[in-house]
Order: structure tokens, then sequence, then C-alpha cells
């Protein structure tokens, strides 16, 4: 919580009043960018337009593409373009000892999706 001063009364008493606004200007001022962001936004005035998608990475049947399976029995993933990966960040052994990943993706890419059961389907004529 950020007070005016010393003998502000506490947010949670009758009759309390707001922090100042130059106080939470400078306590917003303090606060760096987190490093993702640096690298994922080169102009603030126009960041990318991206989604985020959580998951196992793997090999890809399509040369220059990752496939990220979307759940730990890899029924179902997306083969995503390595160029339109923005981002990765690996998800801490402690966390997902699986390998799991959270990857930024251009919103626009050109990924295609699968499952076990349609993979294993036979063509029809």
């Amino acid at each position: 919580m950020i007070m005016a001063d010393d003998n502000q009364q506490s947010s949670n008493s009758p009759g309390s009043k707001k922090a100042k606004p130059a106080r939470a200007a400078e306590a917003v001022g303090a606060i760096a960018p987190a490093g993702f962001v640096d690298r994922l936004v080169a102009d603030p005035a126009a960041p990318p337009v991206m989604v985020l998608l959580s998951g196992y990475p793997g090999s890809a049947a399509k040369e220059d593409h990752m496939r990220l399976y979307l759940t730990p029995d890899l029924a179902f993933w997306l083969d995503i373009p390595n160029e339109a990966v923005l981002h990765i960040l690996e998800t801490p052994a402690d966390k997902n000892p699986l390998g799991a990943v959270t990857l930024w993706v251009r919103s626009d890419a050109a990924a295609s999706g699968g499952n076990r059961w349609a993979a294993a389907a036979p063509e029809r004529e």
C-alpha cells in the first residue's frame, strides 16, 4: 500500500484517504519493464499482435516448424513456423517436470493443428 504520509490512517479504517497521486506516480515510475516485454515490444506505440500458448515442445513434420503439444498425453498439437515464435519461456522443472513452455506467437502465423485421432484415421478416396 502506498501512503501519502506517516500520519495517514490505514486504508481499512473509516475516513481513510487515498494516496496522493504524486506518490503513486513515483512508485509506478520505479517499476522496470519485465525483461520479456522489452524483447517483444520494439515500439511501445505499436506492440505486436500475438497469442500466448502453453504446452510441450517437440519436432514437427514440416521443416522450419516446431510442434507444440497442447496436453501432456500428446493428443493435440500445433505445428508453428519457427519465424512466428517471438519468445519462449521454459517452465521451471520444479513447477512442471514434463518440460512445459510458454510461447508468444504472431497471431497471423500459419500454424496447423492436429490430433492423434485424425492423424491415425485412414484417408478417404
